[in-house]
């Protein structure tokens, strides 16, 4: 096999490429350190002398990408192979999920952050409900201007919010980081954007672990979710970048893997592979009580899809922790998905299996048992106040149309306490 691209990776604050991905003329991947860099871009890629072949750096790299429409439509507008995961980051790889930065070996990638005040062109009304119309029918508006890499298949744009709440594009040639990421449902789906913000909201009033901060953007007649990017920081009008990576790049998976359903027993996502990356976090008790908390708001919401890319790990200044909780809407709302969860809750496929012992069975493949005894009473009594927590927070959910939704969370929620056999009480 023959070289076909080399393509160094830099993050911010490094001087030097932390490492090297070479595409051979089938375009399969190599990932290789720099003899010097002194951190690891993924838990499934720790620094080694020898480098990554193929299956290992495409589960990493391959994540960056999108998925589905959108992907097809910057491989055609690139004129790359379907295959060419080295080509699309080479091509577009200025602002990806994360810190890292992709660039031509031997191409000086510049500065690595964004200034407030010179990088970015603001949009009009016009501007943005011309962008929000193409996304929704999957179509991305491409420009003069960058095109940031997000991952997913629903259609969606990386901008930026200026210090006046304008929304903002990165100028042509700056390569600046965005700092916020505009959801915009297909047609007919509208009522996605609703039902999502509602959701995330309730988390933050509900979850004792941080949530994504969101917003509703209107422009003429389009309407879509602002997503604040938890992978970026603002300090002095400079945008920073902070490392992260999903749970599909932490254990090693592409994303055709994202579901346990989908895996096999050396490359799964499930409930003992989530523990495993827990034990890593800096304080893994929290993070386990985080993920116990927001698997049964997930449960509750008739949100089954929770996959393995719908969750993540930041990584900054020496330390580990999970990301905000992100992307939980009732999966119900969408068209064709599957009502069966994205990893087993004990010996529960779906929801409606649920039976007493599969929650505190959850707890213990999370790792909580290695924390003193038997964590049965402790992991109902939480599963409890999530419940109690949500039915009180469904205030915000009683617009008429919505009422569907209210009386399928109050029927799983009775089905979830029965299945604890825990009084549900009303928490303040």
């Amino acid at each position: 096999m023959t070289t076909r691209r080399k393509i160094d990776i830099f993050a911010e604050r490094e001087d030097r490429p932390l490492g090297l991905l070479s595409a051979d003329d089938q375009y399969g991947l190599t990932f290789q350190y720099s003899h010097d860099a002194d951190r690891n871009i993924s838990l499934s890629l720790p620094h080694r002398n020898d480098g990554y072949r193929d299956v290992a750096s495409r589960a990493f790299f391959g994540n960056l990408l999108p998925e589905n429409n959108l992907r097809d439509l910057l491989l055609q507008r690139h004129r790359l192979d379907l295959t060419d995961i080295a080509g699309l980051l080479q091509q577009c790889g200025t602002d990806c999920i994360g810190a890292l930065f992709f660039a031509s070996s031997g191409v000086s990638p510049g500065r690595l952050t964004g200034n407030l005040a010179d990088d970015y062109e603001a949009l009009s009304e016009a501007d943005l409900a011309s962008i929000m119309r193409l996304l929704r029918h999957s179509q991305f508006p491409f420009g003069s201007c960058p095109v940031s890499l997000l991952p997913g298949s629903q259609p969606k744009i990386a901008l930026t919010m200026l210090p006046d709440g304008r929304l903002a594009r990165p100028k042509a040639g700056s390569a600046a980081p965005t700092t916020h990421i505009l959801k915009v449902p297909r047609q007919g789906e509208e009522v996605l954007v609703d039902l999502e913000f509602l959701s995330m909201r309730l988390a933050g009033q509900v979850l004792d672990g941080p949530v994504a901060d969101v917003d509703i953007v209107d422009a003429e007649d389009m309407c879509g979710l602002l997503v604040e990017r938890f992978d970026r920081v603002i300090e002095d009008g400079i945008v920073h970048r902070i490392h992260q990576e999903d749970f599909c790049q932490a254990l090693g998976l592409p994303g055709l893997l994202k579901y346990e359903r989908h895996g096999t027993e050396e490359r799964c996502f499930n409930a003992d592979a989530i523990g495993h990356l827990l034990s890593q976090m800096d304080q893994p008790s929290t993070a386990r009580r985080h993920l116990l908390q927001v698997t049964v708001f997930n449960l509750v919401m008739g949100n089954a899809d929770n996959h393995a890319k719908n969750h993540a790990i930041l990584h900054s200044e020496g330390t580990m922790y999970l990301a905000p909780f992100y992307d939980i809407v009732p999966s119900v709302s969408k068209l064709g998905v599957t009502r069966e969860l994205s990893f087993r809750v004990g010996d529960a496929r779906e929801a409606g299996e649920l039976r007493r012992g599969d929650i505190p069975a959850l707890a213990r493949a999370l790792g909580m048992e290695v924390e003193g005894g038997d964590c049965t009473d402790e992991a109902e009594s939480a599963a409890a106040v999530i419940i109690s927590r949500t039915l009180n927070g469904l205030e915000s959910f009683q617009d008429e149309s919505n009422q569907f939704f209210v009386r399928m969370i109050e029927n799983r929620a009775a089905h979830i306490s029965e299945a604890i056999d825990y009084p549900i009480t009303k928490h303040r």
